[in-house]
């Protein structure tokens, strides 16, 4: 006689509208989520959109061009490496902060980059910050949603933060129509700090000096 599973462990727990939105509106998932989005936005206007226009003026090759990828690709890969021995030491709320002031001081220093050094040495600190950010963001999203739910939560987090994707170049074009290319990067990265403070003002969870205080009793 065959054997058959029983259906109810076959079966896949499908969500209704009403749980997916209840879902992208929690804090624990929706903080964090836009928090990667305004990261991916700066990485974007700068990386991939401008920092390429403002080398072009600086006398960039080609071969310039592909080394600065690659070398923000593999300051990417070096934080992914990072990312959780630092949560663990320091914890997530204190290694956003450092991302968000990597990510802020990369783009500051396209929009005072007067070389192809320093266009160079921005992409280590704008790969680093994505390289960290993006795995600890991703594991905050999901970290109090029931396990059901998690595939959501995290097609949820990918959702939002592509927005930051199409609006890095999208947007950064628009104001640096307005005002050129680097003014576009200093207010950009101003917007970056001023947005991961706000965030993390609106994050869930417990701060560490009430936890000190609780054990020091």
């Amino acid at each position: 006689m065959a054997f058959y599973p029983e259906k109810r462990n076959a079966q896949l727990k499908i969500m209704s509208p009403d749980q997916i939105g209840h879902l992208v509106v929690r804090p624990d998932v929706l903080i964090p989520t836009l928090m990667s989005a305004v990261l991916q936005y700066g990485d974007w206007a700068a990386t991939f959109s401008f920092i390429p226009l403002l080398a072009e003026q600086f006398g960039a090759t080609d071969q310039y061009q592909s080394a600065r990828l690659s070398f923000n690709m593999l300051m990417m890969i070096a934080g992914n490496f990072m990312a959780t021995p630092l949560a663990v030491r320091l914890g997530q709320r204190r290694v956003i902060v450092i991302c968000f002031l990597l990510m802020a001081v990369g783009v500051g220093m396209a929009a005072v980059g007067a070389s192809l050094g320093i266009l160079f040495a921005s992409q280590l600190f704008i790969g680093l910050s994505i390289g960290i950010s993006y795995p600890v963001l991703m594991g905050m999203s999901i970290q109090q949603v029931d396990e059901s739910q998690r595939s959501t939560a995290m097609g949820v987090h990918q959702s939002v933060y592509a927005l930051g994707v199409f609006g890095g170049p999208w947007l950064s074009g628009i104001l640096a129509d307005a005002v050129g290319i680097p003014v576009m990067f200093a207010i950009t990265a101003a917007a970056i700090l001023l947005a991961g403070a706000g965030l993390l003002q609106l994050l869930p969870g417990r701060r560490p000096r009430k936890r000190r205080r609780a054990l020091l009793g």
